[in-house]
């Protein structure tokens, strides 16, 4: 029986590229062979088997093995256009990373050489070095604190600075008013950079530094923090405390009344009862309920993973 072949008609899709080969330098034995094939995700599990098998055998040079794979900048260089989270091999550095502050006492080895990547580009790698200097604890705190104050450092880096203080005092409660001190001295020194004492204020409203409001009060006043970065308002109601005055040189302030009062401005249903007051009470809509809003170190609503602070209230 004759059988007849249907032609295939339109263009064929384009062959996809092949991924780029494993350098030899990044040919790593078990377990870190490990590392090159997670991609992306938090595998918090996986990073615990890891951290125990490399202590029980040369943890010091371990340590410093993971150090440079996070410092490994050709990592970047593998491209796979194939998946959406691209190439497995370019998590490497956030996973050692993760690995590494797992790692005891000698994950200290990675304090100074990893505070070159406080403003990297990477901002999974950024964003989750708060988390390794907090796994350190206390020996990380001097480090942080000559980054924070160095006005010659951009401001990404002085704002993870600051984020990594705090996450030292949120993770280790002995440590809490030591970093709480540190934090706002600096707020009180820092004279030209607002954006820097923003940041600051981020770091103290996130450790609930409500011992710090004279200093945070002083610091809005005198117009040192930039209040399209975090206003005061926010501030007192993220630390559960009452409204304050507008302050003198806020934009905000009330408009003065002739009556030596002060007139505030009104609107919505308020401004609708002196326009309108005949109306009946089956006509007026129910008040408007701002939502919730969560915390900054809550976990994000949309469900990104991230807090809250990281991602929709950035």
């Amino acid at each position: 029986m004759r059988t007849t072949k249907t032609r295939r008609t339109g263009r064929s899709k384009p062959a996809r590229p092949a991924p780029t080969p494993t350098r030899p330098e990044h040919q790593f034995p078990e377990p870190y062979s490990r590392l090159l094939a997670l991609g992306r995700g938090d595998y918090a599990d996986e990073y615990e088997r890891l951290a125990s098998r490399l202590r029980a055998d040369a943890p010091d040079q371990a340590a410093a093995n993971l150090v440079a794979v996070v410092l490994d900048e050709r990592f970047y260089e593998y491209e796979d256009r194939s998946t959406p989270d691209g190439d497995a091999r370019t998590w490497t550095p956030l996973h050692a990373l993760r690995v590494l502050g797992r790692m005891g006492a000698v994950a200290h080895a990675g304090i100074e050489p990893l505070l070159a990547l406080l403003d990297v580009e990477d901002d999974y790698l950024r964003e989750d070095l708060p988390f390794y200097y907090a796994a350190v604890g206390g020996p990380a705190i001097e480090a942080l604190v000559r980054v924070l104050v160095d006005s010659s450092r951009p401001l990404l880096a002085r704002a993870t600075a600051a984020e990594s203080l705090s996450e030292i005092g949120q993770q280790w409660p002995d440590l809490r008013d030591e970093v709480v001190g540190l934090l706002t001295d600096t707020l009180v020194a820092e004279r030209t950079d607002d954006e820097v004492n923003s940041c600051i204020v981020e770091a103290l409203m996130d450790v609930g530094a409500r011992e710090s409001m004279p200093e945070i009060e002083a610091a809005f006043r005198e117009g040192r923090v930039d209040e399209s970065i975090v206003d005061l308002d926010y501030v007192l109601e993220h630390l559960g405390l009452p409204p304050v005055a507008a302050l003198p040189n806020d934009r905000r302030q009330p408009a003065a009344d002739p009556s030596g009062g002060s007139q505030r401005a009104v609107t919505g249903s308020a401004a609708g009862v002196s326009a309108d007051s005949d109306r009946s009470d089956s006509e007026w809509s129910e008040p408007y309920v701002a939502p919730v809003r969560p915390g900054r170190n809550d976990p994000c609503p949309c469900g990104s993973g991230k807090k809250f602070k990281k991602c929709c209230g950035a």
